[in-house]
């Protein structure tokens, strides 16, 4: 997921899927700092671009949102980034594993960090500088979407 316009296209389709428009599960406090590796080393100089052809960014794209529309439960915004909630379900953790393998592949700008729990599966995504804005644009209007 690279750039500008790909953030605000993956948004206007949660916007409009009737699958977000349901009442969402949400957690009432959210601390943006758990489980998130600290000595990760985010430079904001790295330009937010990603290094996915066309196809392949169309294909995560994709993805994210059937994965996001099937067990996504919060979206909350943090000082360097985004947490995304899954749902625990089939295949959800091992899914939410190759997403994030790919994206910290493709787009050094941002650390994609999962965490799983019996209950949930947490995405913690950080970055720094133009990455925090994009980080912030993704996922926005989804289920428990907290800003």
């Amino acid at each position: 997921m690279a750039t500008s316009d790909t953030y605000a296209k993956t948004s206007a389709e949660f916007k409009t899927s009737a699958e977000f428009k349901t009442s969402a599960e949400s957690e009432t406090h959210i601390d943006p700092n758990a489980d998130i590796d600290a000595s990760a080393d985010l430079d904001a100089a790295i330009p937010v671009a990603c290094s996915l052809t066309s196809a392949g960014l169309a294909v995560q794209a994709q993805r994210w949102f059937r994965l996001a529309a099937r067990a996504l439960s919060q979206r909350a915004t943090t000082p360097d980034g985004l947490r995304l909630t899954f749902r625990t379900g089939p295949d959800v953790e091992a899914e939410l594993r190759e997403l994030a393998a790919i994206e910290n592949e493709c787009c050094s700008w941002a650390r994609w960090i999962v965490t799983a729990t019996e209950q949930r599966v947490i995405v913690d995504v950080r970055s720094a500088g133009d990455g925090v804005a994009a980080l912030h644009g993704m996922f926005a209007g989804a289920p428990g979407d907290v800003p």
